[in-house]
């Protein structure tokens, strides 16, 4: 199996949300994966408890209107916008069936 690279590649990736999203919820999990080796940071504070292999995820309260996330580890930065409106008669989130990254 010398052959066989089981590393990740170390790349910063927001898997969930995928893009720029608007709900009703309060609360939100933000999901992804970046390098292992290199410190991560959501807003300048440190994101903790990454896996092994990079992945991430970060349960994030809400404020009423546009909520920004800006990740950033070495050069590389990722940045989602979740805006958190009023409930309406339409559902405007998705059933998520796992916390996992996928």
């Amino acid at each position: 199996v010398s052959h066989v690279s089981l590393k990740v590649p170390g790349k910063l990736n927001i898997a969930r949300p995928a893009d720029d999203i608007t709900t009703s919820a309060s609360n939100y999990f933000i999901m992804g994966s970046s390098d292992p080796d290199v410190k991560l940071t959501m807003n300048g504070e440190e994101v903790k408890n990454r896996g092994a292999r990079g992945s991430f995820g970060v349960y994030v309260a809400l404020d009423k209107g546009e909520n920004t996330f800006k990740f950033k580890q070495g050069a590389k930065s990722a940045t989602v916008t979740i805006i958190r409106g009023q409930v309406t008669d339409a559902p405007t989130t998705k059933v998520i069936s796992s916390m996992a990254p996928s």
